[in-house]
């Protein structure tokens, strides 16, 4: 129950940096810190089309629950990592997060940040050029590079080792998602 805890809400999709953040949890337990990371989400659905069928084909379809599953057991991270799957209970999941990892490849905030903040929540991000409407850095969250695993660790690093920062940054997270997002 001390643990600080990351979470990540999404496909399992390279682009989505679920390896990065694994890598990130390996650096974490290497410096000896109490962090578990909870992972909300799963392989995308497979669909059933000709274009999936190509994707087979040619070996570019992703698989990667079973690259996670293994990179967990090959760096014995099991008791750290927590695949949770699909829920549709997701207010629960992030009730239970200290901060939510999006360390997308794609350079832009997405959804699941924006879920975060109406639970006072803040997030690590992966985008360059923040906008003021969405992650305010230092305020509302961090902003990192996007692929960078060092980084990624150390922004986990450092908001596990100061929990009222992190408080803080979740309530200003919620007022300006509460601002912007209000529908």
């Amino acid at each position: 129950p001390e643990s600080f805890k990351v979470g990540f809400v999404g496909n399992l999709l390279r682009v989505k940096g679920i390896e990065e953040l694994i890598e990130a949890a390996r650096l974490t337990r290497d410096r000896g810190l109490d962090i578990e990371f909870v992972v909300v989400g799963d392989d995308a659905h497979p669909s059933l089309g000709w274009r999936a069928r190509g994707l087979n084909l040619l070996g570019l379809r992703q698989n990667m629950r079973a690259e996670v599953e293994e990179m967990l057991d090959r760096h014995s991270l099991r008791d750290r990592v927590h695949l949770i799957g699909f829920t549709a209970d997701i207010a629960r999941a992030y009730r239970r997060m200290d901060v939510l990892a999006f360390p997308s490849h794609y350079d832009a905030p997405g959804r699941p940040i924006f879920e975060a903040a109406f639970f006072s929540v803040p997030s690590i991000v992966a985008v360059r050029e923040p906008k003021p409407d969405t992650l305010v850095d230092g305020v509302t969250g961090l902003a990192i590079e996007p692929r960078w695993v060092e980084q990624l660790s150390r922004a986990i690093e450092r908001l596990a080792g100061n929990r009222e920062t992190t408080r803080r940054m979740g309530e200003a997270a919620h007022r300006l998602a509460v601002s912007q997002f209000d529908v």
